[in-house]
């Protein structure tokens, strides 16, 4: 996953409606909204160039299920999407199949721990850094004041790669 403008949606709901109990029901699938995004370059954002991101493909659904007090407990996000991650300044592109899947579930303390199978792009901005992951990845999420994320990696089995480097 753990794709930032998607998660971003995902992680707005899940915060909004508190801290998992039993499970419950859950809803349709439904489509994940994704447009184009920038990521802000160095000291702000995690490479010294910006990172200009499009969307190619998105038939990503979400899966929102809640537990019996109607809390959101977990999404689940499946499907395929496929992102190209262009260079600002030298206009290298390359474009990822990043189609997870993943899990989100809120934590008691207002994070998010994001589980995602599969390719993923994470954009980290405190330490900064830009990954590739491909493999199954756990990362804790805390949103910021800014409505990004800061990521705490927690395990990892498969390849990191470094995105800014690929890019440069």
């Amino acid at each position: 996953m753990v794709r930032s403008s998607i998660v971003a949606l995902a992680v707005g709901s899940l915060l909004a409606t508190g801290a998992p109990q039993v499970l419950a029901s859950s809803s349709p699938r439904e489509p994940v909204p994704a447009g184009p995004f920038s990521i802000p370059a160095a000291p702000e954002g995690p490479c010294p160039f910006e990172i200009d991101v499009s969307i190619v493909t998105n038939r990503e659904y979400q899966q929102v299920f809640t537990d019996a007090s109607g809390n959101v407990s977990r999404i689940l996000i499946t499907g395929n999407l496929v992102w190209a991650t262009t260079n600002a300044d030298t206009g290298t592109t390359r474009t990822w199949e990043i189609s997870g899947p993943a899990t989100l579930v809120p934590n008691d303390d207002g994070t998010l721990t994001i589980t995602a199978r599969g390719r993923s792009i994470l954009f980290n901005f405190n330490p900064e850094f830009a990954l590739l992951l491909i493999g199954r990845t756990v990362v804790d999420a805390a949103v910021r004041p800014d409505g990004l994320f800061d990521f705490t990696l927690r395990s990892t089995d498969g390849q990191r790669q470094d995105l800014c480097t690929i890019l440069a």
